[in-house]
């Protein structure tokens, strides 16, 4: 999906909600989410070296890739990756803990991340959905996101 270039401007009635670069500290903060989110297999305790084989943020922002914790009042509530190629800015791995979902959260993240990519001259955002999760898509097309292709993903026996 791409962001229209024309589209009319967006008030985010969530102005608390903030974006902190994540560090390698918030490695296991990432990966119970990406298990919320994305089905990713969850370990079953914190340790020193299950969080070294995880996403280290410090390291994908070296790689382009710059992971932001969403929290309102220093509480985190959600996710969001962000990377900027020549002119092109990227949304991948955004997502909303449970019990903040359905207050407009979600909404407040992506308008933050488009204003981020923005300040850092991206020309045209896009990100990618997955077409069965429902709730983000109308959330996106909401935001001014239009879709521009379409992809099928299947696993190999």
């Amino acid at each position: 999906m791409y962001l229209e270039a024309n589209r009319p401007e967006i008030h985010n009635d969530l102005e608390s909600i903030r974006l902190r670069k994540a560090t390698n500290a918030d490695a296991w903060e990432i990966h119970k989410q990406n298990a919320i989110y994305f089905g990713d297999k969850l370990a079953e305790v914190e340790t020193s070296d299950l969080v070294e084989g995880m996403i280290q943020p410090e390291e994908e922002e070296k790689r382009g890739l710059t992971i932001y914790l969403a929290e309102e009042d220093e509480q985190v509530i959600g996710k969001v990756h962000l990377q900027l190629s020549p002119g092109i800015g990227g949304i991948y791995g955004l997502g909303v803990l449970p019990e903040y979902r359905g207050k407009g959260y979600g909404r407040a993240i992506l308008l933050r991340a488009i204003d981020k990519l923005k300040e850092a001259n991206a020309g045209d955002i896009m990100l990618q959905v997955a077409v069965e999760n429902g709730n983000a898509l109308r959330l996106y097309q909401s935001c001014g996101f239009v879709e521009t292709s379409t992809m099928d993903y299947y696993e190999l026996q």
